[in-house]
């Protein structure tokens, strides 16, 4: 007696779907820790809080940096030899503080940055085009800012050093 068994090709599809399904929950899930993130950001006293919990630790990384020569450097060779890719969390954090700080200070300038209060009448779509063009360039700056304070700490770090 033999077994009928699956086709390949629904065996195939079973499979990618059980992958698809486990990668949509991935993202629903970090989705949802960056919803709530920028959740904490809609309160004025935790943005504030927020800022100078990210303007302190961005300082103390400039602070052990000129402190402490080669800590950058020792710190993404032990990454190195852990993991190929782990280097690469070492500017992510470099780059998330400083990307981190310059969002909050912008969110303190620009309170209703996520959640604008547009009327409708005449001018609403004008007025709602407006508002996406200041979100994508406080991203945009956000974004430089974070390039900008990793590549400084990164130069900073070289010329303490001497490795240059």
């Amino acid at each position: 007696m033999e077994m009928a068994a699956l086709p390949i090709h629904k065996l195939l599809r079973k499979g990618l779907d059980a992958y698809e399904t486990r990668q949509e929950q991935k993202i629903e899930k970090y989705a949802e820790i960056a919803e709530r993130g920028l959740g904490v950001m809609e309160d004025q006293r935790n943005l504030v809080r927020l800022t100078w919990v990210l303007g302190i630790a961005n300082g103390l990384l400039w602070l052990i940096v000129i402190v402490i020569p080669r800590v950058l450097d020792n710190v993404w060779s032990v990454a190195i030899e852990f993991d190929d890719n782990a280097s690469w969390y070492v500017f992510v954090v470099v780059f998330g503080l400083g990307l981190s700080l310059t969002y909050a200070l912008f969110r303190l300038k620009f309170q209703d940055l996520e959640d604008p209060n547009i009327k409708d009448d005449i001018l609403s779509s004008f007025h709602r085009s407006e508002h996406a063009n200041r979100r994508f360039l406080i991203w945009l700056f956000s974004v430089i800012g974070g390039l900008v304070n990793a590549v400084l700490l990164l130069t900073l770090e070289v010329y303490l050093s001497g490795s240059y």
